[in-house]
């Protein structure tokens, strides 16, 4: 049998699909034909099952867990703050016109960060915050590299299956003013 690629469901002999049914003909010609030693092309369900873990990796990667962290304040309120691109580009652009600001003689001057409080932040407060964040993209893009080669060094579906995505990361965290 020329051609004969084995898939998840069935086969693929020649271009047609012959599904994995006992009942059918042909899937019982090829069962015997393996059987009796023929070759073929045989499905990757390690490799499939790795694809998939990477994928569960991606997604892991993007969730609020790990791309969204509290600001609690003294007075007990507190708010979310993203670690995504857009936010780090805010941040940077705020502590550029602080320092501005500085420059131009105010002493202390402030930005009102608004997302379900009000909560000025002085210059200080910006900058370590800002720092905060890069130290947390850091260390969460580092934990999602080390998981991608570890995840291609499994060697068996059951391995891959039990393997924590989490370890490593820094999730859900809060930083207190």
């Amino acid at each position: 049998m020329k051609n004969l690629k084995e898939l998840k469901n069935g086969f693929e002999l020649n271009g047609m699909f012959i599904p994995k049914d006992s009942s059918n003909t042909d899937y019982q010609k090829i069962q015997e034909w393996i059987k009796n030693g023929g070759e073929y092309e045989k499905f990757d369900y390690l490799k499939e099952t790795k694809d998939k873990k990477l994928a569960e990796l991606n997604n892991f990667h993007s969730s609020e867990a790990v791309k969204i962290f509290t600001i609690k304040l003294a007075n007990g309120a507190s708010t979310k703050i993203s670690v995504d691109a857009d936010t780090r580009y805010l941040l940077d652009e705020q502590i550029s016109l602080l320092n501005f600001k500085k420059m131009q003689g105010e002493a202390d001057p402030k930005w009102l960060y608004q997302n379900g409080i009000e909560m000025p932040l002085n210059l200080t407060a910006l900058i370590g915050i800002r720092l905060y964040i890069g130290a947390l993209v850091d260390a969460n893009f580092k934990a999602k590299k080390i998981h991608e080669k570890a995840i291609e060094n499994l060697k068996t579906i059951e391995e891959i299956e039990k393997y924590d995505l989490k370890i490593g990361y820094r999730l859900n965290q809060i930083l207190s003013f």
